[in-house]
Formats: C-alpha cells, structure tokens, sequence
C-alpha cells in the first residue's frame, strides 16, 4: 500500500497496488471488488489494468481494447476513453 499524498486541497490519496507474478490466483478480481467497494463508499477510483489479457474491461462490460500493455510494450499508440463509453 502507498503513503498518504497530502495535496493543495488537504484530500488525502492511497495508491494500492494488487500484484503477484503467479497467475489464477485472484488479482483482477481483487482488484476490481476492492475499487467498486472504495467507490460505492464515495471514494474516487482509478482502476489501471497493466495486464496485457485486459481482463477489468471484461469485468466492467466495456470492450477490450488497446492498453496500458500495449501502449508501453507493443508501441500502440494512445487513445481516450471516458466513463461508461465502450459498452
């Protein structure tokens, strides 16, 4: 878990990070039950996925695209998409 960010504004910010190397054991879905969580408690989530299968979007019911793998790995070039598009 990150340190406590105190910014201009006195909001206080957490980044949490959900890793492991071995696959099938739970990271996507920890990741996406605990971000749902945090924002069904009024906090304001950002869920990055760096996994190159992409499984959030699937999670979320919004299309697979292009991400942050591809972007840093496979040269993809970047795109924009708001909330709730995709679906």
């Amino acid at each position: 878990m990150g340190a406590d960010v105190v910014g201009k504004g006195k909001m206080k910010r957490k980044t949490i990070c959900i890793a492991n190397q071995k696959g099938g054991v739970g990271k996507t879905t920890t990741a996406v039950n605990l971000a749902h969580g945090l924002a069904t408690k009024g906090k304001r989530v950002l869920l990055v996925d760096c996994d190159p299968q992409g499984q959030v979007a699937t999670f979320l019911g919004l299309r697979q695209e292009s991400g942050l793998f591809d972007l840093l790995v496979g040269g993809a070039t970047p795109g924009r998409q708001g909330k709730g598009e995709g679906r």
